[in-house]
């Protein structure tokens, strides 16, 4: 089963944030996976989604669920973080460095590209961001932009597809050997560009995320009871 075969990581946030610096610095191929109930669901019928998550460097608990699953399995409490504030921790590191991010955009998606720009270029003066906006079942023509970054070597890539796509589009780029740290980062995006609300803090550190996620996109309750009865 993937849940067993997952390396979750049991750093702290300080931790991880140092671990950035230095792995900017040391230019290292990296893959980070921010793992919730329905990247669980997801691999569970899908063999090239779950052979792609296991080969991520670190995964971190991104859900109440999993952190669940996990202490009832092996008594052990993960420390939950999510995608958007790790995200966040990472464009601090580079900004530190002034460093050069690509970020792959799902054309067609709620925030455009330029809406996009223009809230990381106010909060991180130091990077030089580059967005790509690319069709996310067209995996063909995910070639181009791989090759680039491939060549480029930028320090780090925010993949903002969706699942399962953002993981196989990252999968591939750690496979040509893009020496650059890369991460799925799903609606990210949309939360910096306000065009999703993130929950109250309250229920943020309550756990209650997904339950303020389900009430204002009812289409992910769809998504997540299709992948609970998939086989």
């Amino acid at each position: 089963m993937i849940y067993t075969k997952l390396f979750f990581t049991k750093e702290t946030p300080e931790e991880l944030g140092r671990k950035f610096v230095v792995l900017i610095k040391n230019k290292q191929i990296f893959r980070i996976a921010t793992i919730n109930t329905e990247y669980l669901l997801e691999a569970r019928g899908n063999n090239v989604f779950r052979e792609s998550l296991l080969g991520v460097d670190i995964s971190v608990c991104d859900g109440i669920g999993v952190r669940w699953w996990y202490f009832f399995r092996y008594g052990e409490i993960l420390r939950r973080m999510t995608g958007v504030d790790i995200s966040e921790m990472f464009l601090e590191a580079c900004d530190k460095q002034s460093s050069l991010v690509y970020i792959i955009v799902r054309k067609g998606g709620l925030s455009l590209s330029e809406e996009i720009r223009k809230v990381l270029t106010q909060k991180y003066k130091n990077i030089d961001f580059r967005i790509e906006e690319v069709e996310k079942e067209n995996i063909f023509g995910w070639e181009k932009i791989q090759k680039e970054i491939q060549s480029v070597s930028p320090d780090g890539v925010l993949c903002g597809l969706g699942i399962p796509e953002q993981e196989l589009f990252l999968k591939k780029l750690q496979t040509r050997g893009a020496k650059t740290i890369m991460m799925g980062v799903g609606g990210t995006f949309d939360f910096w560009t306000g065009k999703q609300k993130r929950a109250p803090l309250w229920m943020r550190r309550a756990g209650l995320e997904w339950l303020w996620r389900f009430s204002s996109d009812p289409k992910r309750i769809t998504r997540f009871f299709g992948r609970l009865t998939s086989r």
